[in-house]
Order: structure tokens, then C-alpha cells, then sequence
């Protein structure tokens, strides 16, 4: 049984050098596919880059999907905990998820090599080669990120906040906020000229259309009456922070930005 994510593991000497063994292997693969693609990375590929036979790597990963996948779960398992962390923000259900907002954009804007690997590790390509447990805990955190938003709003209804017209709920705009945040993330990943589309800032132009959206239903506080930049100026001070602390992983170092 996998320990929950809030649970530190007590591990054996044995254990610990597995541990780290494996981080190094994952950093490398992670290295491999980042600089020379999915085609290039195999276990023959981690094999000669490590040092280890290619048996001593197939007991532990079967395919270099699974490889892609356990990274992919990593950085899955890395965002959602700053998401709990920002959904905890002290403040109006608007408020926590403006700050679960702000943390997707640091996530995005920072580490957009780790949202390829995510974006990457959920295609049907990659996970129909992969083991019934590592598939499920793919949508076990998929299922937890979703419904982390899904609480925030319904936080909102039972505190007033929020009324939804009828054949609106909380989970189909939950749904909504998923499909804008899950779009943005491919295209940032993939190829939209937002240079051409004259989109200096991609994350901030969706972040301001989401607010037009919560105007729009009667969330309140309503961007008329709340200054939502000071909540903005206490979330970068607090999670944010927090995040920045935090995040370098597995020898990454932040991306630069534009």
C-alpha cells in the first residue's frame, strides 16, 4: 500500500540506497528525454549513460514508458502538493482559488519541462504500455487535483459566495477551469506562436479572462469590489515563497525566463 502524500516513510539502509539509485536513474532518463527526445530514450539508452546493466534496470523498469511515467507521477505528486498548499490560503473560496491559480502560473512559468513530462506521461501512448497500478495512480492524482477545485467552489456556494444559474454546478465549472488550465498547459508545450498572435503573456491573458468568467457568474467577492492584486502581492509572499524553497528537484534548476 503506498504511503498517502502527507506521510514521510521511515526507509532501512537498504532501502535509502534504493531510493537514490532510482532518483539518479530517473534524473538521467529525464535528462535524455528532455535534450534528445522520446525516441531516444530506452533502457539500452539509461544503461550506457549510468553504468548499470541493462538487467539490473529491467527489474526495476520494464519499459522506458514506465520510466516516463514515474517521472510524470513525480511531477504530478510535486504540483498537487503545492495546490493543497494554496488551496489552505487564508482568504474567500475566490481568493484560495486565485491562489491555486497563481501557483499553475509559477508552476508553468518556471518548470515547463516538468509540465512536458506530465502532459507527456498521460497519452495513450505512453500509458497503455504501463503496469494497471502506475495507470491508476496517474488518475488517482489526476482525480485529486480535480477535486481540489472542485471544493473550492463548493466552498463557495455553501458560504454564499457563489449561486449557480440552473444547469451550472460545481463540477462542470470545475470541468470548465480544467479543460482552460489543462489547454494552456499543452500549449505552452507545444507550438502556438503566441509571439505572432501578439500573446506577450499567455498565462496572465487566461488568468484575467477566468476573473471576467467568476464576474460572470457572481462569484464574490467581484473584481469591482476586492483588490485582488493585494491578494495576488500576499499569495506571491506566502506560497509562492514557500514554493520557490521548495521546488528545485532531481538537480533541476529553475527555467529561465523570458
Amino acid at each position: 500500500m503506498m504511503a498517502t502524500l502527507n506521510e514521510p516513510t521511515v526507509l532501512d539502509g537498504k532501502q535509502r540506497e534504493l531510493q537514490q539509485r532510482d532518483e539518479m536513474h530517473l534524473e538521467i532518463a529525464r535528462d535524455i528525454f528532455l535534450r534528445e527526445g522520446y525516441h531516444s530514450l530506452s533502457i539500452s539508452r539509461l544503461a550506457k549513460a549510468t553504468g548499470f546493466s541493462r538487467p539490473t534496470l529491467y527489474e526495476r523498469f520494464s519499459s522506458k514508458e514506465e520510466l516516463i511515467v514515474e517521472l510524470g507521477l513525480r511531477c504530478q505528486r510535486e504540483l498537487l502538493s503545492f495546490l493543497q498548499k494554496a488551496s489552505a490560503f487564508s482568504g474567500r473560496p475566490r481568493e484560495r482559488m486565485v491562489a491555486v491559480a497563481a501557483v499553475i502560473r509559477h508552476y508553468l512559468d518556471r518548470y515547463l519541462d516538468d509540465q512536458r513530462i506530465s502532459n507527456f506521461s498521460g497519452t495513450d501512448v505512453v500509458l497503455e504500455k504501463v503496469s494497471r497500478d502506475l495507470q491508476r495512480q496517474h488518475a488517482e492524482l489526476d482525480k485529486q487535483m480535480f477535486c481540489l477545485l472542485q471544493d473550492i467552489i463548493e466552498d463557495a456556494v455553501r458560504q454564499g459566495d457563489l449561486t449557480f444559474p440552473t444547469g451550472t454546478t460545481a463540477q462542470t465549472l470545475t470541468l470548465t477551469l480544467w479543460i482552460l488550465t489543462d489547454g494552456l498547459a499543452a500549449a505552452l508545450c507545444g507550438s502556438v506562436p503566441f509571439d505572432h498572435l501578439e500573446i506577450a503573456d499567455p498565462v496572465a491573458a487566461l488568468l484575467r479572462n477566468v476573473h471576467v468568467l467568476y464576474d460572470g457568474y457572481g462569484w464574490r467577492p467581484l473584481s469591482s469590489e476586492w483588490d485582488y492584486e493585494d491578494t495576488e502581492r500576499r499569495i506571491a509572499a506566502t506560497v509562492i515563497a514557500e514554493m520557490e524553497l521548495d521546488i528545485p528537484h532531481m538537480g533541476q534548476a529553475p527555467r529561465e525566463t523570458q
